[in-house]
């Protein structure tokens, strides 16, 4: 081996490295890496603005974010309607709040997601039926979007990686769904922006265990 050439393993690895990535390319529908690539920066700036950040600037991060947003909207829409809980937004959130151009209709969803992994439209049809543990659930979810919109109290903290969770709510469907644990384990390094290495083994179960939540939510 010549002076300055690169190591055999070395290249072997870039090479695994290139290929993982060229299959993602290939798996993955285009917008997903608009969408991850502004979920990460978007991420970033409201972690600068700090703890408590100022009303005025959280709004203009939100409005920016939300101009984008539809800018990719716009960019990759088609005229056909996607299939029923093809994303799982569709499973997670009302069509009323999917429909409504104001975040804020979807905080209690999320909240009642994150904190039970059902979704608050299922619990609701459910407390029509007298289910007693549905109603426990949606109490509670009223409590803490209460403390949220009105003291500004932030929830409790949720189980598990809500970071990571919340990437697979957003990117479903588009191909995350589809990847190998070390394609995700490549596609999280560059798109999470929690900054770790991240593990293939622990993305697999994470995704295991996103999957089963989905699945029963449909039921």
């Amino acid at each position: 081996m010549k002076k300055g050439e690169p190591r055999p393993l070395l290249k072997r690895l870039e090479g695994i490295e290139r290929k993982r990535r060229e299959s993602i390319q290939t798996k993955c529908h285009p917008v997903i890496f608009e969408l991850a690539q502004l979920w990460k920066t978007s991420a970033e700036a409201r972690n600068a603005l700090g703890q408590q950040p100022a009303p005025e600037d959280l709004a203009k991060l939100e409005a920016r974010v939300e101009t984008q947003l539809q800018d990719i909207y716009r960019k990759y829409s088609g005229s056909n309607p996607p299939q029923p809980n093809r994303f799982a937004a569709q499973v997670i959130f009302s069509e009323p709040t999917l429909a409504s151009e104001v975040a804020a209709t979807g905080i209690a969803e999320f909240l009642h997601w994150e904190r039970h992994k059902i979704p608050l439209k299922k619990d609701l049809l459910e407390m029509e039926r007298a289910r007693g543990d549905a109603s426990r659930r949606v109490l509670l979810t009223g409590l803490e979007y209460e403390a949220l919109r009105c003291d500004n109290q932030r929830p409790k903290p949720f189980k598990g990686d809500v970071e990571h969770s919340d990437i697979f709510k957003v990117l479903w469907g588009l191909g995350v769904e589809v990847l190998t644990p070390e394609e995700l384990a490549v596609f999280f390094d560059e798109y999470c922006p929690c900054g770790r290495v991240h593990s293939a083994d622990a993305l697999k179960r994470q995704r295991a265990r996103f999957v089963k939540a989905l699945s029963q939510a449909i039921d």
